[in-house]
């Protein structure tokens, strides 16, 4: 495995924070990729992205163009020595494919390594299965999942 990493920001470049709706500060970095990468489950193709860090382990993903986006779960990782760029962080596999595996802030000891994507669960309302008092006590027990 190759690890791959990248400056894309301009010269002069680096993580700025915007101010967004109810006086809330998010640290955006504007980074330009010039491969297709994965991200969590997800592909991206080439392009200009921004790279939000939402909140403690959640970080935003944006094709500025295209506006496809997804939610990635991180966690801090000390880094061994302070960072002097703000980068995005790839690594290739050996089929040649191109995955962010971190982000790391210039100045900042600590980056932050992507575990996955988050995902969105699917609330069922609760379903009851019809169970007669004999089913209970039968000498061959049952088990019941819950149907899908």
């Amino acid at each position: 495995m190759v690890l791959l990493a990248a400056l894309f920001a301009p010269p002069g470049a680096s993580a700025q924070a915007q101010p967004q709706a109810q006086a809330r500060t998010y640290l955006t970095i504007s980074v330009d990729v010039p491969f297709k990468f994965a991200a969590g489950r997800r592909t991206f193709a080439a392009g200009s992205y921004k790279f939000v860090v939402l909140g403690p382990g959640l970080l935003a993903v944006e094709n500025t163009k295209t506006r496809d986006a997804v939610r990635l779960i991180t966690h801090d990782a000390q880094l061994e020595e302070v960072p002097g760029s703000t980068r995005a962080v790839f690594t290739i596999d050996g089929k040649g494919n191109s995955h962010l595996i971190s982000i790391v802030v210039e100045g900042h000891t600590l980056g932050l390594q992507i575990v996955g994507e988050e995902i969105a669960i699917r609330r069922d309302p609760p379903h009851f299965e019809p169970l007669l008092p004999v089913e209970l006590f039968s000498p061959q027990p049952r088990v019941f999942m819950p149907r899908h």
